[in-house]
This record gives structure tokens, C-alpha cells and sequence, in this order.
């Protein structure tokens, strides 16, 4: 059902690339897309806002999304996107209002 996006899929994950939700929906297209990610129990606008990385699914719902587009899309950019991601040693620090010890 999902060939083309999966044979995308395979091609870069050849190159060791990983697949997010928006790369994922382009490759197999929004009918394909909408109805694995309706088979999932989620909603098309729920969708959505993960592909644009305004929201994260929950690790359930990620391992549906995972199953329904056949391996194409990975636990790890699903929830937690490659560019939300700190680098090794980076140290977040508090912004710290004054007065505070």
C-alpha cells in the first residue's frame, strides 16, 4: 500500500538518514498518509501538528504511527526530533530571575 514511501524509505535509511512524520507524508502522499494515521485511533489534524513538529505523540500512539507506515517512520524522531535534540555536553542552563539563589 505504502510501496513508494517505503522504497524512499529504504533508500535513505541505506544512507543513514531517519524518517520524520512530514518526509513520511510527502513520500506516500496525504491519502495514503491519512488513512494509515486514521487506522492509528488518532485524527488527521493531530497528525498534522506532529508532521510540523508543533506537537509529540505520546510513546503509544508513536509505536501505532510506527506500525501503520510500516517502519517507515522510528520511535526516536517521533519523539524526539533530530532538530530539537541537544548536542552531546550541551548544558541547558535556567534562566534565573533576580533575587533568586
Amino acid at each position: 500500500m505504502w510501496s513508494s514511501g517505503l522504497l524512499h524509505y529504504r533508500i535513505g535509511r541505506e544512507k543513514g538518514s531517519q524518517m520524520d512524520a512530514m518526509t513520511w507524508w510527502k513520500l506516500v502522499g496525504t491519502e495514503q498518509a491519512k488513512a494509515a494515521v486514521l487506522s492509528t485511533g488518532t485524527s488527521w489534524l493531530y497528525f498534522q501538528h506532529i508532521a510540523h513538529k508543533r506537537k509529540r505523540p505520546g510513546p503509544d500512539l508513536a509505536r501505532r504511527l510506527i506500525n501503520a507506515s510500516g517502519g517507515a517512520l522510528t520511535l526516536d524522531e517521533l519523539l524526539f526530533p533530530e532538530d530539537q535534540r541537544r548536542s552531546p555536553g550541551q548544558v541547558v542552563k535556567p534562566d534565573v530571575g533576580e533575587g533568586v539563589a
